[in-house]
């Protein structure tokens, strides 16, 4: 036998675990404490949590972590209450100045109020990537919210919210945005024109979305590459025409797709020289005057459903 092998075998197996433990507490009491709060930021928050009970130093080591993850897809009793006890727990005693995410799934119908309560906490503390998935809540508004989404870099909204916007939407530092059900009301009491400025964003979704009371929405965003609409609409459009139409600003598209299964209710603007499109549209027959929206583009690969 190899002689350190035989030394270690002369250990005593409660000696042995002694000095695991040891070498344990070492490695990990002299990580700085940012470094471990960035380590805990990777985990599910409930398992970042979870570490408290490790030991009284790291009993409140959770508190500095930057990214929120609350997902309730597992849990299909609507009436526990532990997930929004939870993250009412969690939003309330985070102590970091900064977070740069916060991701919300949930499958369960709970009070839109507390909702807000945990996105008014997260953003004064210039979040940055916000994911809202809730399937089971009938309406939500974001209308209040909306003035503090300024410092987000991704927003992603799925659900059927409101946005009642009642001046220039100006985002400074959004580059990805994605809405699915959301209801768009234009609020102003001077203009049919409904202004949305992204100074810097490359992307742009939105499905299932309808738009209220507007002639016309500008989206203004030079540096947008990829442009999606899929089924979206508009309602009580003020004009004698009833179509809504929609002015996409942003000379470096690279990709458009739409489909829909109404037309006339939305007509579609583009820059003058585009290079490529890809379009997607319903079997319904379509106006010239929707066509002619992409006659500028180089190529065009058009699908017939």
């Amino acid at each position: 036998m190899h002689p350190e092998t035989e030394q270690a075998c002369l250990v005593p197996s409660s000696k042995k675990t002694k000095l695991c433990s040891e070498n344990f507490e070492d490695k990990f009491s002299s990580l700085l404490e940012s470094v471990v709060s960035i380590i805990l930021s990777q985990l599910p928050t409930a398992e970042a949590v979870s570490t408290s009970v490790l030991s009284k130093s790291w009993k409140n080591i959770w508190t500095n972590i930057t990214d929120l993850h609350f997902d309730d897809t597992k849990q299909r009793d609507p009436s526990d209450s532990r997930f929004t006890d939870f993250v009412e727990r969690v939003v309330g005693d985070i102590g970091s100045p900064h977070i740069s995410s916060f991701y919300l799934c949930s499958v369960n119908t709970f009070d839109e109020t507390l909702l807000f309560s945990w996105l008014s906490k997260v953003l004064k503390r210039n979040l940055q990537r916000l994911v809202v998935t809730c399937n089971d809540l009938e309406i939500i508004s974001f209308s209040s919210l909306f003035p503090s989404f300024v410092s987000l870099v991704e927003l992603r909204l799925r659900t059927k919210s409101i946005l009642d916007i009642s001046a220039p939407a100006i985002l400074p530092n959004l580059k990805f945005l994605s809405l699915e059900d959301a209801r768009i009301f234009n609020m102003s009491s001077v203009s049919k024109n409904l202004v949305l400025n992204f100074p810097v964003l490359e992307t742009f979704e939105a499905s299932y979305c309808r738009c209220f009371r507007t002639d016309t929405v500008i989206i203004d965003s030079p540096l947008l590459r990829i442009f999606e609409m899929f089924k979206c609409t508009s309602e009580h459009v003020p004009n004698p025409s009833q179509v809504c139409k929609i002015r996409v600003l942003a000379s470096k598209l690279e990709k458009i797709t739409f489909c829909g299964d109404e037309p006339r209710k939305i007509h579609l603007s583009f820059p003058p020289s585009l290079p490529d499109a890809y379009l997607a549209l319903s079997r319904s027959e379509w106006p010239k005057t929707f066509l002619r929206s992409f006659t500028c583009v180089t190529s065009l690969a058009l699908v017939v459903r």
